[in-house]
């Protein structure tokens, strides 16, 4: 079952609410669905997104879904003699969720960094001197003991 419902995305669009049970109500229902089986796909516990980014998402897939319900569209141009004719495709004719949208649900990626290896094989923070310039809140370590795995420039 969808977060967004049948009567926010008839309101976002300025029509009214189809009649319950009516091909139109079904069909907006079932786009719903489909919206959020997507989403599911990529985020399994949709508990752990923002509901209200979720309805937003859901709700604004719908709406171009009703806009653009086939990813063709034809325009053509007749003067006196001449006409020109331009076919178009938009989307696939499914319920799409654009790549911003999806930026909106997940957050932005997380920029990857540069990763350590502790040499040492335990945790050399507990033996720091009490003293030392990293237990002070600087971010290097005055007594060694992170290169050697205990102090030594100090005694």
């Amino acid at each position: 079952m969808s977060v967004a419902t049948i009567e926010e995305v008839a309101t976002s669009l300025g029509v009214t609410t189809p009649d319950a049970g009516s091909v139109q109500y079904l069909q907006w229902q079932m786009w719903l669905d489909d919206a959020e089986l997507q989403i599911t796909v990529r985020y399994p516990d949709l508990s752990k997104l923002d509901q209200g980014v979720l309805a937003l998402v859901e709700r604004w897939a719908v709406e171009a879904k009703i806009k653009n319900p086939d990813p063709v569209s034809t325009r053509q141009i007749s003067v006196d003699d001449g006409s020109e004719s331009s076919t178009f495709t938009r989307g696939t004719g499914t319920v799409d969720i654009l790549p911003e949208w999806w930026d909106m649900l997940g957050g932005k990626k997380k920029q990857v960094k540069a990763f350590a290896i502790d040499t040492l094989g335990f945790d050399s923070a507990l033996c720091h001197r009490l003293w030392c310039n990293l237990n002070l809140g600087a971010a290097y370590c005055s007594c060694g003991a992170d290169i050697a795995g205990e102090p030594i420039f100090e005694p």
